[in-house]
């Protein structure tokens, strides 16, 4: 069995020992979250029906790219100045933003909610896009003290209060589910007091902390000035982020609209449970990567934290989204019950584009850090166009399958052309990436044939296990998957050096700490 070579690169982790560190603190609550909702999607996948989630999901669609980019992208300019007072300016002035851009979408409510509502297929959403607003501005306002946070590598807060919002979200959408509430308007409910709990959680923290010195830096030339000189962030970055985040959540709007919510229900689930290690890994992973690239390229260059940004990002994600596109569907069958069946067969369809959107995700932030937002807006343009036209042309034929395998094989182009691009504008060179998927694809080989013969040739016969329901062939089958998932954890991750060393330096601190 050939393994990776665990001694490179180790450039940028010898230059920052502490890159490691911080990202487990945010992968520390970030997995608290995973273990919070796979414990709650069983209980959710019972309580409301796939219809529900399909309310929730064109919801949603709306309420978070609006919410990410109601700053109009100036959050991002919290990162960028050398100069603290400068960025403790660009704060402000981001929260600022989202409470008008917020108000604005109260009248733009009022004007055209209903017609909205009815456009998507789905006309019980007209009267919860009132909510909007409050959603709108507690993700912006989120995402500028997400910022300013990461700014101050003050991760552990951040921790907190997503594990709050998980909390209020779906524990409190549980809760009435019990008490006989399922329609789709509570889970929007139960949503939007997760986002304004945990986004008030987050800035009585920064407030605390961080508030007599904002308030001292404030400047109104100096808010001017930064809304002159990062002019390049609403004009590029936050269109190619509303593009991105469109290309994330029209799927679900063009299958409710040509098919059904039921349809754009098992979208959501399939999508949202795979997307859990991009949540989870590859997003703490990436706000680590932005605080230290901006300061990596005024001082040497990217080229070694991405080097070894990218082998740890598809060392971590090529085995577990093989998987899934091996038993995806009995994994959902097992975890959410027979009536997800279908969801789990999206999971297996999307896995290997949702492969590359974890490499992708937490790189997207270096066209911000080397000023080249307008072609990384054309590339979500590109991106955008294709998964209209392949989920269109499912609809018109009336084949959602169709319309999901070409969504996905036009997402492995455009995401793959993606990851070479950003990694050559970093300075890292096509063929060591190349390097890094090949070798790990084959260690991974072994495992994932073993998993797929043992799925082939299952002994254990197809009988649901007395009380629980579950069919014993795909329990057995789980439990030969998670064998071999442990072994290549072992294997692959945790005899890399650089991440036991990380690992035994944070814990002998905490060792020495409670000392």
């Amino acid at each position: 069995m050939t393994l990776p070579d665990q001694n490179e690169p180790q450039g940028y982790a010898k230059k920052d020992a502490h890159f490691f560190s911080d990202v487990l603190k945010l992968v520390t609550g970030s997995s608290v979250i995973q273990v919070i909702r796979i414990v709650l999607s069983p209980i959710l996948s019972r309580l409301f029906a796939p219809d529900a989630f399909g309310v929730l999901q064109n919801y949603l669609a709306i309420a978070k790219p609006v919410g990410v980019n109601s700053s109009l992208r100036y959050e991002r300019a919290i990162m960028l100045p050398k100069d603290r007072k400068y960025a403790a300016n660009m704060f402000v002035l981001a929260m600022g933003l989202s409470v008008l851009v917020s108000l604005l979408l109260l009248v733009l409510v009022w004007l055209g909610g209903g017609w909205f509502a009815n456009v998507l297929n789905s006309p019980a959403l007209a009267k919860y896009l009132w909510f909007l607003p409050l959603s709108v501005a507690a993700i912006g306002i989120f995402e500028a003290l997400r910022q300013w946070n990461s700014l101050e590598r003050k991760y552990t807060r951040l921790s907190i209060t997503q594990i709050w919002n998980e909390v209020l979200g779906d524990g409190l959408t549980a809760g009435f589910g019990f008490a006989g509430f399922t329609g789709g308007g509570l889970m929007i409910g139960m949503q939007v007091v997760g986002q304004i709990g945990s986004t008030l959680a987050f800035f009585g923290m920064v407030f605390k902390e961080d508030a007599k010195y904002i308030k001292d830096s404030f400047d109104w030339a100096i808010v001017r000035q930064g809304l002159y000189e990062y002019r390049r962030l609403p004009m590029f970055n936050m269109v190619s982020n509303l593009i991105n985040n469109a290309a994330l959540y029209i799927p679900g709007m063009l299958l409710s609209a040509y098919f059904s919510t039921t349809e754009a229900g098992y979208y959501a689930m399939g999508n949202n449970a795979i997307r859990l290690p991009v949540t989870v890994i590859g997003n703490s992973l990436g706000q680590v990567f932005f605080q230290r690239g901006a300061k990596a390229y005024h001082e040497h260059g990217l080229k070694s934290i991405m080097e070894g940004t990218m082998k740890y990002l598809i060392l971590m994600s090529m085995f577990p989204m093989l998987l899934i596109a091996i038993i995806g569907k009995e994994m959902f069958v097992l975890a959410f019950g027979a009536s997800w069946a279908d969801a789990g067969v999206y999971s297996q369809i999307l896995s290997l584009w949702v492969f590359l959107v974890f490499i992708v995700s937490p790189i997207s932030y270096v066209p911000n850090i080397v000023d080249r937002n307008g072609e990384f807006m054309v590339l979500n343009i590109v991106n955008l166009i294709t998964r209209v036209l392949s989920l269109v042309i499912g609809g018109v034929k009336g084949d959602v399958y169709l319309g999901l395998w070409l969504f996905t094989l036009s997402g492995i182009l455009v995401y793959g052309y993606m990851m070479f691009w950003i990694n050559g504008i970093s300075g890292m060179r096509a063929a060591q990436t190349v390097k890094y998927l090949s070798k790990t694809f084959i260690g991974c080989l072994p495992f994932l044939l073993a998993v797929a013969a043992f799925k082939l040739w299952n002994p254990v016969p197809h009988v649901p296990v007395t009380g629980l329901k579950f069919p014993l062939d795909y329990l057995a089958l789980m439990l030969a998957a998670l064998a071999a998932g442990l072994v290549y954890v072992y294997l692959y991750i945790l005899r890399d050096k650089t991440i036991k060393s990380e690992f035994v330096r944070l814990f002998s601190f905490r060792k020495h700490d409670k000392k």
